[in-house]
């Protein structure tokens, strides 16, 4: 495929805008099990109008919090996951009143007290620093950490009385969800990441003097827990990928990557082979993007490229990254553009392109041109093709590369034969195009022609 670095470019949609565009194939006004998407969201809001959750549940695949009788009632397929912490425990203030999620602390206390074989103090890990081997463990010695208002204590994985407590404690946490009569598919774990262990490691552990010991202990409690729950446990390991990362994953089954679909990172590449490697494995993955829709809007110099606005340009390139990635069953890999700060309504954060059919991946994604810009940063285009669509997605290559604006894009001829619409993300199409430019980042989809109903 022919490619050409431009210095001053307008792409195909400053003429497209001149024809008038025709609406997508096969467009419907729901997306719930659609084989090419899965979708998925989280709702810390609690209340919403009725309105809302119509739509939210019609559009959306799997639900992560929010009222699980308010979803399950209009899409009874929908998925839903609870929010919950597990290697570590919120402490008790009138903001975090006892519960059994997160501050958890006297509910713990209570099944101690009625399974007296088990030690409540064995369960947290201890500074060695204030408490060494010789003196008892005592809740002043316990690793405390600290983030926005809440304090936390760390727990011990390798405990048997953590992991007995846990299997009872999850079971209530999915089971009948606020008297309900509703069952969770599973349950979601915060803060689980290699990032947060490399700030548990800055302690002198009292339970783990060498830290490999630790990580095993943990894959070995995920592997218990999830035994015991008999359900999906899905992993915050946000943008972690190292092999810890990996390993919890499979253990628990599915991973939450918060904030790693974002195009303006240059790691993003290594982020689509963690995935490729998860789904290869069995694991179910969600791929979360990095900025809200109101932060997408404002990225300095980002033009807006193929699309009628930057905050499109931008949302086409999450989703073209997503595609990129998805498996040959859609359900294994969900999609995830965000919530801003949960105050905005869900179809105020949903773009019509996702809508649209593309099809089943009929390959991996390959090289569809390397090179290097004029100032010498390389240049790396990929694509992939569908059944009914060629995908694109030009990543961002080097990390001190921020020219986002049209003088970063690279021209692609497209192949003979075929008819490509160009799909915008207002879910419309524009007529035949014979070439595309990329910017710095930059994803497109052009549907085929041969796909599109004869009125196209």
């Amino acid at each position: 495929m022919k490619a050409t670095i431009f210095v001053l470019l307008t792409g195909f949609v400053g003429w497209a805008a001149k024809t008038p565009l025709k609406p997508p194939m096969d467009y419907v006004a729901t997306v719930p099990h659609a084989s090419h998407i899965s979708m998925m969201a989280t709702d810390f809001r609690y209340d919403q109008p009725p309105e809302e959750y119509d739509w939210t549940a019609k559009h959306y695949d799997r639900i992560m919090s929010g009222k699980i009788a308010e979803y399950r009632r209009r899409n009874p397929a929908i998925k839903f996951y609870v929010y919950a912490e597990n290697l570590i425990v919120i402490q008790e203030t009138h903001r975090d009143p006892p519960e059994i999620f997160t501050a958890y602390y006297n509910d713990m206390k209570h099944w101690y007290e009625s399974h007296p074989a088990y030690k409540i103090e064995d369960a947290f890990l201890h500074n060695a620093a204030v408490c060494p081997a010789k003196k008892p463990k005592i809740r002043a010695c316990r690793i405390q950490t600290t983030w926005a208002e809440h304090l936390r204590w760390v727990m011990n994985p390798g405990d048997a009385g953590l992991r007995a407590y846990n299997a009872d404690r999850l079971h209530r946490i999915v089971t009948n969800l606020n008297q309900t009569g509703y069952d969770a598919d599973g349950i979601f774990f915060d803060e689980h990441d290699s990032g947060v262990f490399s700030h548990w490691k800055t302690f002198s552990i009292r339970e783990y003097p060498v830290w490999g010991r630790y990580e095993d202990d943990v894959i070995g409690l995920l592997t218990f827990e999830r035994r015991a729950l008999g359900k999906l446990i899905q992993l915050n390991t946000a943008e972690y990928i190292s092999s810890m990362d990996q390993r919890m994953t499979l253990a628990a089954g599915s991973t939450h990557m918060e904030l790693a679909n974002n195009p303006l990172n240059d790691w993003l590449e290594d982020r689509w082979r963690f995935i490729d490697t998860l789904l290869q494995k069995g694991a179910y993955v969600e791929f979360v993007n990095a900025y809200t829709w109101k932060d997408a809007a404002v990225i300095p110099g980002l033009s807006r490229g193929n699309q009628p606005s930057p905050l499109l340009r931008f949302k086409m390139s999450e989703l073209c990254s997503y595609y990129m990635v998805v498996p040959a069953v859609a359900a294994n890999l969900s999609l995830f553009m965000g919530n801003d700060g949960w105050s905005v309504p869900m179809p105020q954060q949903w773009m019509k392109a996702i809508e649209v059919d593309v099809g089943h991946p009929l390959g991996p994604r390959t090289l569809a041109y390397q090179g290097k810009t004029s100032g010498g940063k390389p240049v790396r285009i990929w694509r992939r093709e569908f059944g009914k669509a060629l995908v694109f997605m030009r990543s961002k290559v080097s990390w001190d590369y921020n020219d986002y604006g049209d003088g970063s894009g690279v021209a692609l001829n497209l192949p003979s034969g075929e008819k490509w619409h160009p799909l915008l993300g207002d879910g419309t199409l524009g007529p035949p195009a014979t070439s595309v430019i990329l910017r710095n980042p930059e994803g497109m989809i052009f549907i085929k022609g041969s796909a599109l109903p004869r009125n196209h």
